[in-house]
Parts: C-alpha cells; sequence; structure tokens
C-alpha cells in the first residue's frame, strides 16, 4: 500500500519525513534528487504525449491532454509556471 510506497521512496532518498503541525501528522517532501528524478520523468513524459499526439489519438487527445496538464500541476505545481 500508500505506507510500502513511501518507505521504499524513504529508502531512496526521494521523500523526506518532516514533523507536521501536531504530533500526529508527518510531512513528506521531495528531496533534491526526488525533484530531479520527477523532472527526468517528466521529460519522459512529455515525449511520450508528444508521441501519442503524433500517432493520432483522434479526437480524444484534448481531453486527455488536458487532463494529464492537471495532474502535472498537482504532482509539480512549478510546471504550471513554465507552460
Amino acid at each position: 500500500g500508500l505506507t510500502h510506497a513511501l518507505r521504499a521512496l524513504s529508502r531512496e532518498r526521494l521523500v523526506e519525513s518532516r514533523p507536521g503541525s501536531d504530533r500526529r501528522r508527518r510531512e513528506l517532501h521531495l528531496t533534491a534528487l526526488g525533484r530531479r528524478r520527477v523532472a527526468a520523468a517528466m521529460r519522459h513524459w512529455d515525449a511520450a504525449q508528444r508521441a501519442i499526439e503524433q500517432g493520432g489519438a483522434g479526437p480524444a487527445w484534448p481531453v486527455i491532454a488536458a487532463s494529464l496538464r492537471s495532474l502535472g500541476r498537482r504532482i509539480d505545481p512549478a510546471r504550471s509556471e513554465t507552460r
């Protein structure tokens, strides 16, 4: 589940855990390495999107593209500033 996935990301030093607003909470943040990995993955993702566009996803592409942009902004709010 989620806890297992987060432990794996922590072991790989892609995320770090910090105390939250109270003792019951923990906040997870991407590390510098995690941010670099996300940036690299997004470059690959963008290339895949271009391939899909050029491959003819047809009339569904605008809806697919809008959903992917929205997801990208939620994952990395800084992306919305560059697009």
